[in-house]
């Protein structure tokens, strides 16, 4: 039996599951310092899901991030 919370999220077969679908991952300006084998398997779930992926850069101009071109 599945059961659901206020949050909106879905209790199935002793998962927890969001109610929602992601659609895009913002990868931080600091995601290439993580391991390599880390990195491999967020980008190789967001592929198998359909995910689109978004790499974030420091600026050079300012205290912020902008998405990496």
């Amino acid at each position: 039996m599945d059961k659901f919370d206020e949050a909106g999220l879905i209790y199935h077969d002793g998962k927890w599951f969001m109610s929602v679908k992601i659609t895009n991952i913002y990868l931080g300006a600091n995601f290439n310092k993580n391991e390599t084998g880390i990195q491999k398997k967020i980008i190789e779930a967001c592929e198998r899901n359909k995910v689109k992926i978004t790499q974030m850069v420091l600026s050079e101009t300012d205290y912020s991030v902008k998405i990496k071109r």
